[in-house]
This record gives structure tokens, C-alpha cells and sequence, in this order.
């Protein structure tokens, strides 16, 4: 779950892409709500990912917890994986 301050965080990096982007303190307590099974890091690079690839970036639709919803769920078993692949392995005796 993320905090307040990394939901605001993701909020000012969407903004910073695109000036549709409403970053309000109901926007923010919105998105907590919303989007609680998405972890901030995944978040970010979804952003990132979802700016940087738009074929037309004019025409898209601005970021908000529905986009952020479809965009994690279509990769989130990518996220999970690099995140299992991080952890440490757990050795047998």
C-alpha cells in the first residue's frame, strides 16, 4: 500500500507530464483509495512507461486511477516476478 507522500509523489510525476493532471488533495486521497494494491515503484514506471510510449501523447487520455488500474493489471505478473527476484532465496538444510 502506498503512503500519502508516494501517492503525491506519483501524482507530481504524472502533472509533470501532462498539465491535465489534477493534483489535489482529493485527487490524492482518491488514488490511496483506489489503488491500493499497486506499489509505488510499479507505479512510477508505469507512468514513465505509459508517457514515454504513447504513439500520439496529445490525444491520450490523462493519467488517473482508472488508467493506472488497467496499465497495472496488464503487467503486473512482470512487477511480481522482478520483485520475487529481488528478494533473497530462502536455502533448504
Amino acid at each position: 500500500m502506498m503512503t500519502p507522500r508516494e501517492v503525491n509523489a506519483l501524482l507530481l510525476l504524472a502533472r509533470h507530464h501532462d498539465t491535465l493532471v489534477v493534483n489535489t488533495d482529493a485527487a490524492a486521497r482518491t488514488m490511496e483509495k483506489k489503488l491500493p494494491h499497486v506499489p509505488f515503484e510499479p507505479g512510477v514506471a508505469l507512468i514513465e512507461d505509459d508517457y514515454g510510449s504513447h504513439p500520439e501523447p496529445h490525444s491520450r487520455v490523462p493519467m488517473d486511477t482508472s488508467v493506472l488500474r488497467i496499465l497495472y493489471g496488464r503487467r503486473r505478473r512482470e512487477f511480481e516476478a522482478k520483485q520475487r527476484a529481488r528478494e533473497p532465496s530462502e536455502r533448504k538444510p
